[in-house]
C-alpha cells in the first residue's frame, strides 16, 4: 500500500468523523432551538433572564440608539454587543440569526475538540468521545441557544487552542498569528480568558520537542500570547480615554464584589445566609449609582478597595470560600434549559433528582481525573497540559456563583478530553472482563 493510499483512506475517515461530530451537534441544538421556540417564542430570547438585556443595551449604544447602554458596553465588554449590533444592521431587530450562527459554531467546536484531542493524545478513539461529549453536553446545547457569549467564546478560544499547538509543530508563522487573533477577539467576548497566555507560555515548555527546539516553542506562544493580549488591550485604552480606567470589561470585579466579598462578609458578619440577596444586591447598587453618575473610575476603585479590605480582614475565609465556589463551579449542572423549556421542567426534576447532588454533580471531574492519570502514564507532559487547562477556568470562577455550568463552560473542552481517556479506558476494561468471562462460560459448556 503506498503512501498517496494511507493519506487518502485517513482523510476519508476523517471526513466521516467530521461529519458525525457536526451532525449530531447541528441536529441536538436545531432539534432543542425548534422544540424552545415552541414553548417561549422569540421574545423568550430576551427575558428569560438578566444578562442578554445588557448585551442588547451595550449593542444599541454601539449603534448610536441607546446612550444609558454605556453602562452595559464598560460592564460586558464589546465583542458582543459588537455581533449583536451587526446582526441588528444585516438582520433587523430580530437575533434568531445571532442564535443560528451560535448553533453553528458550537456544532463546529465538537470538531475542533476532536481535532485538539487527536493532536495532543494520539489516540482516536479518546478524540472522537471527546467530540462526543462536547455534541452532547446540555451545557453547549443550551448556552448556543441562549444570547450569551459562551458559545461563540469557546469556539474561538478552542481555535485559538487548535492553532497554538500546530503551530508548535511547523515551520511557518501562520499559524501562531491566527492563533493570536482568534484568541484576542475571544477575550473580548468574555475577558475571564484575559491571563489564559500564561497557560500558553507554560504548555509550550511542557510539549515534548526535539532537542534544540524548545526556545523555537517559547518564541512561538510569546508571538501568540502578545497578539492575545494586544487585541482586547485596545479596548482598555479606549475605556482609559472614555471612562478613566483601563479595563476589557467590568463584570470580573464586579462580581468578586457582589458574590465573593458578600459571601464572606455574611459569614464574619454572623448573618443568616438568606440576607446574602439583600447584601449582594445592595452593593451592586452602589457600583450601578456611580455608573450612572459617569463615574466609572470610582466605581472601579471602590470595589477593588472592598475587595481588598475583606481579603485582607479575613483571609481564611476569603481563600476558603474562593476554593470552594470554585470547586461548586467545576460540578456544577447546567441549569438553563430550566428557563429554555419550562413546560419540560417536571422531566428535568425527575433526572435531577436521580443523577445529581442539588445543583452539582462531580462524576464528570472525577472522569477528568481519572483521564489525568491514565495520559500521565503515556505522557505526563501533555496531561499537565490538559489538567492547568482546565485548572485555569476552575480557578479563575472562584469569584462568582449561581449560574450553574455555565460559569465553568471554556473548561469542557480540556475536562471532556481527559474525561473521554477515561471512558475509553473503562470501556476496554469492561468488554476485556466480558470476553474472558463469556471464553470460560463457553470452554465449560463445551
Amino acid at each position: 500500500m503506498n503512501l498517496t493510499t494511507i493519506k487518502s483512506r485517513i482523510s476519508t475517515r476523517e471526513w466521516q468523523t467530521f461529519i458525525l461530530l457536526f451532525g449530531i451537534s447541528l441536529i441536538l441544538r436545531l432539534v432543542y432551538f425548534i422544540i424552545m421556540l415552541s414553548q417561549i417564542g422569540s421574545s423568550g430570547l430576551y427575558d428569560q433572564f438578566n444578562d442578554p438585556v445588557k448585551y442588547i443595551n451595550a449593542a444599541d449604544y454601539l449603534m448610536g440608539r441607546y446612550q444609558p447602554g454605556q453602562y452595559d458596553l464598560f460592564l460586558v465588554g464589546v465583542g458582543y454587543p459588537a455581533v449583536l449590533a451587526l446582526s441588528r444592521i444585516l438582520f433587523g431587530q430580530s437575533f434568531l440569526a445571532v442564535i443560528i450562527l451560535q448553533i453553528l459554531l458550537s456544532s463546529l467546536t465538537s470538531i475542533i475538540i476532536y481535532k485538539i484531542a487527536d493532536l495532543l493524545t494520539g489516540n482516536r478513539p479518546t478524540a472522537v468521545v471527546s467530540g462526543i461529549l462536547v455534541a452532547t453536553s446540555l451545557t453547549s446545547i443550551s448556552l448556543a441557544n441562549a444570547l450569551v457569549t459562551e458559545s461563540i467564546y469557546f469556539f474561538l478560544f478552542s481555535l485559538s487552542v487548535y492553532l497554538f499547538f500546530r503551530c508548535l509543530d511547523e515551520t511557518n508563522w501562520r499559524n501562531a498569528v491566527l492563533s493570536g487573533v482568534s484568541g484576542g477577539c475571544a477575550v473580548l467576548l468574555r475577558s475571564a480568558g484575559g491571563f489564559f497566555p500564561a497557560i500558553l507560555m507554560l504548555s509550550a515548555l511542557l510539549v515534548p520537542a526535539p532537542a534544540g527546539r524548545r526556545r523555537q516553542l517559547l518564541y512561538r506562544s510569546l508571538i501568540v500570547s502578545v497578539i492575545m493580549v494586544a487585541i482586547p488591550a485596545a479596548w482598555g485604552v479606549r475605556n482609559l480615554l472614555t471612562h478613566d480606567f483601563f479595563t476589557i470589561s467590568a463584570t470580573g470585579t464586579l462580581a468578586a464584589k457582589t458574590y465573593l466579598v458578600a459571601k464572606v462578609r455574611i459569614e464574619e458578619e454572623g448573618r443568616h445566609i438568606r440576607e446574602f440577596p439583600e447584601l449582594r444586591d445592595s452593593l451592586y447598587r452602589v457600583s450601578l449609582k456611580h455608573f450612572h453618575e459617569g463615574n466609572f473610575r470610582l466605581s472601579q476603585e471602590e470595589s477593588n478597595a472592598l475587595i481588598a479590605e475583606t481579603a485582607t480582614m479575613f483571609p481564611v475565609t476569603m481563600l476558603r470560600n474562593f476554593f470552594q465556589i470554585a470547586l461548586d463551579n467545576m460540578t456544577a449542572v447546567s441549569s438553563l434549559h430550566y428557563l429554555q423549556l419550562p413546560r419540560w421542567r417536571p422531566f428535568f426534576d425527575t433526572l435531577d433528582h436521580y443523577w445529581n447532588r442539588g445543583d452539582t454533580n462531580p462524576a464528570m471531574l472525577t472522569l477528568s481525573l481519572l483521564g489525568f492519570v491514565l495520559i500521565a502514564r503515556r505522557n505526563m507532559r501533555i496531561a499537565v497540559v490538559l489538567l492547568l487547562a482546565m485548572g485555569y477556568y476552575g480557578i479563575i470562577s472562584g469569584v462568582t456563583f449561581g449560574q450553574g455550568s455555565r460559569i465553568f463552560y471554556p473548561a469542557q473542552g480540556s475536562e471532556f478530553i481527559l474525561a473521554a481517556a477515561a471512558l475509553v479506558f473503562i470501556y476496554r476494561s469492561i468488554s476485556m472482563a466480558a470476553r474472558k468471562i463469556l471464553g470460560r462460560f463457553s470452554t465449560r459448556r463445551l
